[in-house]
This record gives C-alpha cells, structure tokens and sequence, in this order.
C-alpha cells in the first residue's frame, strides 16, 4: 500500500506543478471536481483521500491548520474571496489532499 500512496503523491505532486494541464480549466470550482474525480479513482483501488471518512476529522483538521474555515461549504470559495486565482487554489487544494495522505497512510515527507 505505501508505494501506491507513494505514487498518487507523485502524481498530485505533478497536478500541483502544472494544474491547468491536468484539469484543464483554471478554477476553483474545476479543481474540485478534478480532486473528487481523484478521490473516486483511488477509492476504487483501495486508497482513501481527502474527506472521504468523515469520522475520522483528518481532513478538516488539515484543513484548518492551513487556516481555512470548515465548513459545508467548500474551502474553495474561501481562496476566491481572498482573490486568489485558479493556479494558486488548485496548489493550496492539492497541498492538502497530500498532507492528508502523508498522514492517514504514516508516511513520512519522502515526496513532495
């Protein structure tokens, strides 16, 4: 399991380096649905992102040392408001789905 980990860090890691490459459009909203198109993938394989276990409050707790407000609406909405473009939401967004992995799985900061 932790080399699949390894991988999808990876491959997050090149969605943060060239976002508009792999969503294709530059948006808050685009990103959402690209990391929960992700999320889906990896879920099928065995691998768990984000939110996905609600039970487990990692996710909002990463989310809020970042120091963003969770809540039931998106964080995504947050960033817009601070004026931050599409590219920049995208990273923050990315940054998080990865600092959650690194945690859920115990894996230390071999890749990012």
């Amino acid at each position: 399991m932790d080399e699949q980990v390894q991988k999808i860090i990876e491959t997050l890691n090149h969605v943060y380096e060239k976002p508009s490459i792999w969503v294709g459009i530059n948006t808050g909203f685009g990103i959402v649905h690209f990391i929960q198109g992700f999320q889906l993938a990896c879920a099928l394989s065995g691998v768990i992102l984000g939110d996905s276990i609600r039970d487990d409050n990692l996710y909002e707790n990463v989310v809020i040392e970042h120091g963003w407000e969770y809540s039931v609406r998106h964080v995504y909405h947050e960033m817009e408001e601070k004026g931050w473009d599409g590219k920049r939401i995208a990273q923050e967004l990315i940054t998080i789905e990865i600092e959650v992995l690194k945690r859920r799985y115990n894996i230390e900061n071999k890749v990012s």
